[in-house]
């Protein structure tokens, strides 16, 4: 088994959603990093957090945290990572978030929010809240082939969404193939919310050939594309290439080529965005690039497009997504016509082409 986590899932905090939202738009950091990456980041954490995502949640954040390298707004993506894993379970990693946050940033405003949010498991277990979560902890410390039946029977019991989704994290949690197919179940239920909690588990999991299976057998396009999704999570990078370039639906391979993006592709994501496919597949390609950090891709890419005037504008783009503004100044260096140096010169500013 996976070594537990301490299921201490608090019920409502209206505190700290408030202070979700209130701060969401207010406190997003843009003096370390203003990209348009690093925005949409605080941004996408945020609404996970809206929507009980909180696995999802500390992904976004941590990744916020890693771009912003200790600059400002660190610390606020310290913060709301320590929250989403206390209210996921994961107590200890949470309070070592805090202790993170205390050290490194001894003058935070957020360091206060931080010790509240210490001290809630503590009252909520005072009044008695914590009867389901230590029935479910209980649950995940015994062996699969007792837990599993009984986990089933709760998932299907649960009378709320809350309760469902808990009930599939802690077979989230379960390092059996059992626990995985039980999760793939309810991800092709017919509970959207939940099939989609579902299917981004199992990307998190890694359950690759699970999701290649719910991609190839469902016909519902919006589950086809929480499949993709997810297959970006759990890196499998060839199953996204295959979807981007077979695909006969344009959504789905866009939503294959953006899954290439999330799980790194760049080899894929370049090689789409120089083939045949289709213009607005390799659109796609060139800014899944951007987002994934393919500058050498992208460096290698640009002169293959001197035919296609807005798939080199859209590269450029990309480029300054990636952070590739080096790379940006040897292409201006080496530029042949006028019209070219201005397209990069308008792209080093940061202004529309």
């Amino acid at each position: 088994m996976k070594t537990p986590s301490r299921l201490l899932i608090a019920c409502a905090l209206p505190l700290a959603l408030s202070l979700c939202f209130a701060v969401s738009a207010a406190s997003a950091p843009t003096d370390a990093a203003d990209s348009a990456q690093t925005k949409a980041l605080y941004q996408q954490g945020h609404e996970a957090i809206g929507e009980g995502d909180w696995s999802e949640a500390d992904q976004r954040f941590a990744e916020l945290e890693r771009r912003l390298h200790g600059g400002a707004g660190a610390d606020a993506a310290l913060y709301w990572r320590a929250y989403a894993l206390a209210q996921a379970g994961r107590a200890a990693q949470s309070q070592e978030l805090v202790k993170r946050l205390r050290s490194e940033h001894p003058n935070s405003r957020w360091i206060a929010e931080a010790e509240r949010l210490q001290r809630r498991p503590a009252a909520a277990a005072a009044t008695g809240g914590e009867s389901d979560q230590d029935r479910l902890e209980t649950l995940l410390e015994q062996p699969a082939d007792k837990s599993l039946p009984q986990l089933a029977q709760l998932l299907r019991d649960a009378k709320t969404p809350q309760a469902k989704r808990r009930v599939l994290f802690v077979l989230s949690q379960i390092d059996d193939p059992r626990a995985m197919a039980q999760i793939a179940a309810a991800a092709e239920g017919g509970d959207p919310a939940l099939s989609a909690q579902a299917v981004h588990l199992l990307g998190v999991s890694g359950a690759e050939t699970l999701l290649r299976q719910i991609y190839s057998k469902t016909g519902d396009a919006k589950l086809k594309q929480r499949a993709l999704q997810a297959l970006g999570v759990a890196g499998a990078t060839d199953a996204l290439a295959d979807a981007a370039r077979n695909s006969s639906d344009t959504q789905l391979r866009h939503g294959a080529v953006q899954g290439l993006g999330v799980s790194g592709g760049v080899d894929a994501l370049a090689q789409i965005a120089a083939g045949d496919a289709d213009m607005s597949t390799r659109r796609e390609a060139i800014k899944a690039l951007g987002v994934a950090g393919g500058q050498k891709q992208l460096l290698e890419l640009y002169p293959k497009l001197s035919a296609v005037p807005e798939l080199r504008a859209e590269a450029l783009s990309a480029l300054r997504v990636a952070g590739g503004d080096q790379g940006l100044l040897t292409l201006y260096k080496n530029a042949k016509t006028p019209e070219e140096k201005q397209a990069l010169l308008r792209t080093l500013k940061g202004t529309e082409n």
